[in-house]
């Protein structure tokens, strides 16, 4: 992490190379790459702390707080607890619907901010279409498996 730290960090003072027209648009993005990275790698640390101090609770609350910027790195991390040993399998979905939930307005809030009102309750309607199935799902409502 603090290798990554310093490269960005790097990175971020060099000006940025003059690149040809034909190179202006690339499929992959390093400094996002090491981003999304850190990211990940800070969730992780920050759910394992706060679940030791906190709890289950304090999982749910740091990964509510997470969703907000990346869905991703909370199901990784809270995944990474389940693979360690360190949260039960079976405490593992509501701290991922947290982060997914909380990640889903956001989402909505960008379609908003995007786009029109009639695109974002399109987006809308598709996102709590999921969010509600992943939740019946998760509290086990009957008939739905």
């Amino acid at each position: 992490m603090a290798f990554a730290s310093f490269w960005l960090w790097r990175c971020s003072r060099e000006p940025a190379p003059e690149t040809p027209a034909s190179h202006a648009s690339k499929l992959f993005d390093w400094r996002a790459a090491g981003i999304f990275a850190m990211l990940v790698a800070a969730l992780q640390l920050v759910g394992a702390a706060v679940e030791v101090w906190l709890g289950e609770a304090g999982l749910i609350a740091i990964s509510a707080g997470a969703g907000l910027a990346d869905a991703h790195a909370v199901a990784t991390s809270v995944g990474a607890l389940v693979a360690t040993g360190k949260l039960d399998a079976g405490a593992a979905a509501m701290p991922v619907l947290a982060g997914l939930s909380t990640n889903t307005v956001a989402k909505i809030a960008a379609a908003r901010a995007g786009g029109s009102q009639w695109f974002a309750g399109q987006v809308g309607m598709g996102l709590l279409a999921a969010m509600a199935a992943a939740w019946l799902t998760a509290l086990g409502v009957p008939g739905i498996p």
